[in-house]
């Protein structure tokens, strides 16, 4: 550790020699901090809520980007969304059916209703991809042909 990082505590926790950090990120770093004592110490219901509240912030996320009418990276929502339900049914797994906690229940209650309003945006979405394809579908087919058949005479051969 070099003398200016032993002297400056932003330039220790940077972990850059010479470039302070930022008071916001400093500040910011500390509620991470506590956020995550706080998690260990109401363990072990602690580790199931911080999985719970990361599932919560990417459902939000890719609705949110579907209420917009954007493009959402499925790919990436898929594989962060199947991890963290991975990783939240090996935690409450080890609860039992005995242990229960109203805070882990108010959670999964709020996380259920995020998944039924991402589900209701992802089917919106599916109908309009599938209603612009069968557009398409149409107009290639209506250019290929030569109008030597009828369009009923046409939908007997396929």
């Amino acid at each position: 550790m070099s003398l200016a990082s032993q002297a400056n505590p932003a330039l220790r926790a940077s972990g850059q020699r010479g470039v302070p950090m930022p008071p916001a990120i400093q500040a910011s770093l500390r509620d991470v901090g506590r956020a995550q004592a706080a998690a260990v110490s109401a363990a072990p219901f602690g580790h199931a809520l911080a999985i719970i509240r990361k599932l919560q912030i990417c459902l939000d996320e890719e609705t949110a980007i579907l209420t917009a009418s954007g493009v959402p990276d499925l790919d990436s929502f898929n594989q962060r969304k199947g991890q963290g339900l991975m990783e939240l049914n090996r935690a409450l797994s080890g609860f039992g059916t005995v242990q229960r906690n109203s805070e882990v229940e108010t959670e999964l209650a709020k996380l259920k209703g995020k998944i039924d309003e991402n589900m209701r945006h992802l089917r919106l979405h599916i109908s309009a991809v599938n209603e612009i394809t069968g557009m398409l579908t149409d107009a290639i087919q209506r250019e290929e042909s030569d109008g030597t058949y009828s369009p009923s005479i046409r939908a007997q051969w396929k």
